[in-house]
């Protein structure tokens, strides 16, 4: 569910900001890479 989360946040993240990288996506990063791996 993290990894569904994060596509949440970097989807809605990259439409208003436009950035693949951000405060909050650093964070949730780490998350899904261990659930990614």
């Amino acid at each position: 569910y993290v990894a569904a989360f994060a596509v949440s946040a970097l989807a809605s993240n990259w439409e208003r900001l436009g950035k693949p990288f951000n405060p909050l996506l650093g964070e949730t990063y780490e998350l899904t890479r261990e659930d990614f791996r």
